[in-house]
């Protein structure tokens, strides 16, 4: 995809492998930041680097036949993480709103 100063996002195509008479090949995206620093003196250079990766399945290409069929990987965690985010969004409207009805009747 790209680079954006140290960051860089890339989809990958794994090493296809093939099994039972088909090819599958995975996807993935990888979101990678590196950093370097290097000092060179008179008597001595000096360096140190660092780098992180997080890589994610997006899906498996299977070719059987001549056909190609692409099987997506959905993210089980990300989907359930916005359902507790939604459901803990709607419990703190409900008790904003109930506690505005109990002091109204309390207060009138």
């Amino acid at each position: 995809m790209g680079n954006i100063g140290p960051l860089q996002i890339e989809t990958v195509r794994g090493t296809p492998v093939r099994v039972h008479g088909r090819t599958l090949t995975p996807v993935v995206r990888v979101l990678s930041v590196l950093g370097h620093h290097g000092t060179v003196r008179e008597r001595s250079v000096e360096g140190s680097g660092w780098g992180v990766a997080l890589v994610k399945p997006l899906q498996v290409i299977e070719q059987r036949d001549g056909k190609e069929t692409v099987h997506p990987i959905p993210d089980a965690t990300a989907a359930a993480l916005r359902q507790m985010a939604l459901v803990s969004l709607l419990v703190s409207v409900v008790s904003l709103v109930l506690i505005a009805v109990s002091r109204a009747v309390r207060d009138g």
